[in-house]
C-alpha cells in the first residue's frame, strides 16, 4: 500500500496492467513496458505542466450544463472530430458533453456492414479529459437512455424543469453559431452554485452549420466587465483552420480545454495493446530492419486505383529499386480492407523476389493481439472489438505514418488518393537511408 502511494496517480493503472502481460501471451517484456509507460508518463507530465503554466481555462465551479450531439452516422474520425471541437466549448460553457454510443453514431459502412456492440464505450477509443480537474469531458449515454437518439428533443422537458432548452436544427434555432452566443451569455451569468443549468441539444449537420464561419465571437460588453474574464479563455476549435488555413499562422491560438497529449489521449489498454503489436512485429521482421507500412485500399476504391496483383508486383518492384544496397533490411507490413486471404497471400508472397524484404499481414497481427487481450480480460470480452474495424484501426495507427512515437520509417500506399504506379523509397525518404548509413 505504501509503494502505491509513491506511484504517481496517472501511472497505478498504467502499471496495474503491466502485471496481467504475463498472463496475456502479448509478448512484451515487462522491463521494456515499465520503461515505455515510464517514458510515457514523463512526456504527459511535462504537457501538462506545459499546460498549466500557461493556463487560459476559464474555472468552472461546476458542470451541470448538458451539451448533446447526434446527426446520422459517420466514421470514427469525423465523430472523433465533432467530439473534440465541442468538448473545447463544453469547457468553456461549463458543460459536460453527452453523445449516443458509439453504436449509434459509426457508420455500418466502415465496420463490413456491421453496427458495433452497445458494449463498446467512447473511453475505447479516447481518454479525453478537462484540464482543470482531469474530469472527463465526454460522456457516453448507455444504450438505454432513449429509443430514439436521434429524437428532438431527447431530453424531456419535465425531466428539467426551469432549465434553458435550446435544439439546434428546430425550427426555431438560428444555427449553432448564434445558439452559442445565447448560451455563452447564459452560463456567463450563472451563479456558482446554481441549481439548474441549460441543455443543448445539435440535431444538425455539424461541418456546414455555420459554427466556423468566423472565430468565436466574445460575449457582451456587460460579461466582459465582469470580475474574472478574460478573453483568452475563448476556445480553440481546431476544425475553424480546415476552414480558414491561411488563418493558422496569422493570429494567436485560443484556449484549449481538454488534454491534448496524444500520448495521455490513448486509454490505458490501447497503449498497451499497440506496445504489444509492435513487438509482435519486432519478432515476426526480418533483423537489422526498418520497418515501413504498405496500404491497399480495395473496397470502394478499386475502380479508382488499380490494384491487381500484377500492377503491385510493379509498384514494389519499382519502389523497392535501390533499398537493395542501403544495408538494411526492409519488414513492410500490409494494411488492407482486402478480406480475400487469396490476395492478401499473393501480395505477400510478392517479397520472394527481395532477399532483404519481408512483407507481414499488419492486419492478422492486430487481430491476434486484440484477441489475446479479450481473452486475458485486458479488454472488455463482450464488446467484440476484435470484429470492430474502428478499433484495430485505431490500434494499428502505431504502425501508420501518423504514430505517436514514428515506428514506421517508410510508406507505401495505393489507394484513390495516392495510386502512384511507383513510389522509389530511396528517393522519397532519403533521411532514411542516410541515418541508416551514418
Amino acid at each position: 500500500y505504501f509503494l502505491m502511494i509513491m506511484i504517481p496517480a496517472v501511472m497505478v493503472p498504467m502499471l496495474l496492467h503491466i502485471y496481467m502481460l504475463n498472463d496475456l501471451n502479448l509478448e512484451m517484456p515487462s522491463v521494456q513496458a515499465q520503461d515505455f509507460f515510464q517514458q510515457q508518463h514523463k512526456r504527459g507530465q511535462m504537457e501538462l505542466q506545459r499546460n498549466i503554466s500557461e493556463q487560459c481555462w476559464r474555472t468552472c465551479p461546476q458542470r451541470i450544463n448538458k451539451i448533446y450531439f447526434q446527426h446520422g452516422m459517420a466514421g470514427l474520425g469525423d465523430r472523433l472530430t465533432v467530439i473534440d471541437n465541442l468538448a473545447q466549448i463544453a469547457g468553456y460553457l461549463c458543460a459536460i458533453l453527452e453523445v449516443p454510443p458509439p453504436s449509434k453514431m459509426l457508420a455500418l459502412i466502415h465496420n463490413n456492414g456491421n453496427r458495433v456492440s452497445e458494449n463498446v464505450k467512447w473511453l475505447d477509443f479516447r481518454n479525453l479529459t478537462f484540464l482543470q480537474d482531469d474530469s472527463q469531458a465526454v460522456r457516453g449515454l448507455d444504450a438505454s437512455f432513449s429509443e430514439d437518439f436521434d429524437a428532438s428533443p431527447v431530453y424531456k422537458e419535465e425531466n428539467f424543469p426551469g432549465w434553458l432548452h435550446i435544439v439546434s436544427g428546430k425550427s426555431d434555432s438560428k444555427g449553432l453559431l448564434e445558439d452559442f452566443i445565447r448560451l455563452q451569455e447564459f452560463s456567463m451569468l450563472q451563479g456558482a452554485d446554481a441549481r439548474t443549468g441549460f441543455i443543448w441539444e445539435i440535431h444538425t449537420t455539424f461541418y456546414e452549420s455555420g459554427l466556423f464561419d468566423r472565430l468565436l465571437p466574445p460575449p457582451s460588453a456587460q460579461v466582459q466587465e465582469l470580475p474574472g474574464y478574460e478573453d483568452k479563455m475563448l476556445p480553440e476549435l481546431q476544425t475553424y483552420y480546415y476552414f480558414h488555413p491561411e488563418e493558422a499562422h496569422t493570429h494567436k491560438r485560443r484556449c484549449t480545454y481538454t488534454n491534448n497529449n496524444p500520448m495521455q489521449l490513448q486509454p490505458t489498454s490501447m497503449a498497451l495493446l499497440r506496445e504489444a503489436l509492435k513487438e509482435r512485429v519486432r519478432m515476426n521482421g526480418l533483423t537489422n530492419s526498418i520497418y515501413g507500412f504498405l496500404h491497399i485500399r480495395r473496397g470502394d476504391a478499386i475502380a479508382e486505383c488499380d490494384t491487381r496483383i500484377e500492377v503491385i508486383d510493379y509498384f514494389l518492384k519499382c519502389s523497392l529499386n535501390g533499398t537493395e544496397t542501403q544495408g538494411k533490411n526492409i519488414t513492410l507490413l500490409l494494411g488492407s480492407d482486402e478480406m480475400n486471404t487469396t490476395y492478401r497471400e499473393k501480395v505477400m508472397k510478392l517479397q520472394d523476389g527481395f532477399p532483404h524484404v519481408s512483407i507481414l499481414d499488419a492486419d492478422s497481427l492486430t487481430l491476434e493481439v486484440i484477441k489475446e487481450a479479450a481473452t486475458s480480460g485486458l479488454i472488455d470480452a463482450s464488446a467484440g472489438l476484435e470484429n470492430n474495424n474502428f478499433y484495430n484501426y485505431e490500434v494499428q495507427r502505431t504502425l501508420k505514418r501518423d504514430s505517436i512515437d514514428k515506428f514506421s520509417s517508410v510508406f507505401l500506399d495505393k489507394h484513390r488518393k495516392n495510386c502512384n504506379k511507383c513510389t522509389r523509397l530511396v528517393d522519397h525518404f532519403p533521411s532514411v537511408w542516410k541515418k541508416e548509413r551514418d
